[in-house]
């Protein structure tokens, strides 16, 4: 099988020599029965049967006959499209845009809610959670609190301590500073991810001492930004915090340490108190669920603090902290996007079916020749999946700008912003497009595998919609197309309207001209907390005095990506008891 797939010329020399002897060797035994040479040759002939007839029965015996064939269909169904260019391009064109928007709103399913975190057991990880209120107020751990669960955990394995927290890249000393995101890591969190540096070496236990030199990784980004991608800069010195750190390892591209990903800088974590507040990253164990995981956590931390409302820790996937309102807007779209495929495909079906009609004539010749009716099927869908591989082919660029296009929403971009067209998102397409030529070949091969012999002969030039049978094939085409774009239009009416009242939702203050920015004092300088009350009280003055600034003020935090906690509320002039207190105000 293997040597016919692959050497078929050198088997098909073969079998033609082997067939010539076994005629060769007929004829001379007819000679020495005294036969003449043109007699015996052809007693030979009728001996042995017909020699084209015998070489297809062979050819079958290989099993790779239906391979010779679909190549052969594939050969005829690129020539007959090379003679009608426009109606191969206009089919292809509508295929790429079906299939472009699916494989797009795909990867952003695939980014969001079937693998969000890039690595082959992202599923499993899990980050320890603690609020109060039902869930409403985010409380922080501590470290003695990680190590708590560390000691009892059955259900996770692999805890990480991770430390995020804001950077202040540069010396202010010698010049402008930058502020970056970081995550302070130990010895083992890149394995966490099962990731190593690209360059130089890991963090190791010594780094942590308290003695140690500051060391730090840095990411990709951040290495190509400063150090234009060279190797030497292993061993070069950063300033971070207005500490120097010495850069020991270039993590991949690809690397982020989970539920953060937008760090730049991954210094020692060390010196943190067991009454300091750290996050926690952890794997569940091999057969082991988030409720499994959960409920461990109850027993682990059976007593909470009552007089705050605080609730039972868990564990959340990166799935599970999605939004649901992002949840539903992600599966309107993709709802939206399929029916969108559905209509191309009736379209495509229509246009097929009457390109089929036109050579009903071609396709009953050819049966009268002998091809059999799976066969004229076979060819009529390597036609369609042809088409539908080379639209899917051009529907990967409309992804990529519809992705674009989406990035530039601004009620979309936040989480559409890891979505890429991962491997698994390119064998969607492929998977799609050939379900699609499946789906919009099948009215045509219905069509061309009827027995209509006599009236395909009888057809001349008759019309292309003039058969009863077509005309009813293509209305019932036509009808399922209208009831889907009804649907379709219904559906994006709704998605529309859901959008427009969310971007006009009253959230309780008017954020139109409002600007914030985030200061952080890292410097030793302002240690001191008269420093910097007097450096805010300055900035203060210099902002108002902007022409253009109506007013300014200070914020903890900005609306609305925090959740606030409020306690203890005071009013002048009104007595405030215990019960008066605000619990929570979720913005």
């Amino acid at each position: 099988w293997v040597r016919a797939l692959f050497s078929r010329a050198r088997v098909e020399s073969e079998m033609e020599k082997e067939m010539r002897l076994h005629l060769e060797l007929e004829a001379e035994n007819n000679i020495r029965l005294g036969a003449s040479p043109v007699e015996a040759r052809r007693a030979a002939m009728i001996a042995f049967g017909g020699v084209e007839r015998s070489k297809e029965a062979v050819r079958d015996e290989r099993l790779t006959r239906w391979l010779e064939e679909t190549i052969s269909d594939l050969k005829l169904a690129l020539r007959g499209f090379r003679r009608q260019p426009a109606f191969a391009a206009g089919v292809i064109t509508l295929i790429a845009l079906g299939i472009g928007p699916n494989t797009a709103i795909f990867s952003v399913v695939n980014h969001l809610l079937i693998a969000p975190l890039p690595f082959g057991d992202g599923n499993r990880m899990v980050t320890l959670t603690a609020t109060a209120g039902g869930r409403r107020i985010m409380l922080s751990r501590t470290r003695a609190d990680v190590e708590l669960w560390r000691t009892r955990a059955r259900e996770v394995e692999s805890i990480t301590l991770v430390d995020r927290k804001y950077l202040v890249l540069g010396d202010s000393t010698r010049g402008p500073t930058e502020r970056i995101h970081g995550a302070a890591i130990g010895p083992g969190a890149t394995a966490f991810v099962g990731m190593r540096p690209l360059y130089g070496r890991d963090i190791e236990p010594t780094d942590t001492l308290a003695d140690a030199s500051p060391v730090v990784l840095v990411s990709y980004s951040l290495w190509r930004r400063i150090y234009g991608g060279r190797s030497d800069a292993i061993g070069k010195t950063i300033v971070l915090d207005q500490v120097p750190h010495t850069v020991i390892g270039i993590m991949p591209e690809r690397f982020l340490i989970p539920f953060g990903g937008d760090e730049q800088a991954y210094p020692v974590l060390k010196g943190i108190g067991s009454d300091q507040a750290i996050g926690a990253i952890a794997k569940l164990r091999r057969g082991a669920s988030v409720d499994d995981a959960n409920r461990e956590l109850v027993s682990i931390f059976p007593h909470l603090d009552a007089s705050k409302s605080e609730d039972a820790p868990f564990v959340e996937r990166a799935v599970d902290q999605v939004p649901a309102s992002v949840k539903r807007t992600v599966y309107l779209m993709f709802g939206a996007v399929g029916l969108v495929l559905l209509i191309v495909c009736a379209n495509v079906a229509n246009l097929m079916v009457a390109r089929a009609w036109t050579r009903q004539r071609e396709f009953t010749i050819r049966a009268a020749m002998g091809a059999r009716r799976a066969r004229l099927i076979r060819h009529v869908l390597a036609e369609s999946l042809s088409l539908a591989l080379c639209g899917g082919a051009t529907g990967i660029v409309v992804a990529y700008a519809t992705l674009w296009l989406m990035s530039k929403a601004s009620e979309l971009s936040r989480n559409v912003a890891g979505a890429r067209l991962e491997p698994v998102v390119l064998l969607w397409a492929l998977a799609l497009s050939i379900v699609t030529g499946v789906l919009f070949g099948i009215a045509p091969a219905i069509f061309v595998s009827s027995n209509r012999v006599a009236d395909a002969l009888k057809a001349g030039n008759r019309s292309v919609a003039g058969h009863v049978s077509s005309r009813r094939l293509r209305g019932a085409l036509v009808i399922g197309e209208v009831a889907l774009s009804v649907v379709l239009l219904v559906a994006s009416g709704l998605l529309v309207r859901t959008i427009t009242a969310m971007q006009h939702a009253d959230f309780g203050f008017r954020s139109v001209g409002l600007y914030g920015v985030h200061v952080a004092f890292t410097d030793k300088s302002f240690a001191d907390s008269l420093a910097r009350h007097a450096a805010v009280q300055l900035m203060l003055a210099r902002v108002r005095a902007v022409p253009g600034v109506r007013q300014a003020t200070l914020s903890w935090k900005l609306p609305p990506d925090f959740v606030l906690q409020v306690a203890q509320l005071e009013i002048d002039g009104a007595k405030v008891s215990a019960s008066d207190s605000v619990a929570v105000s979720n913005i």
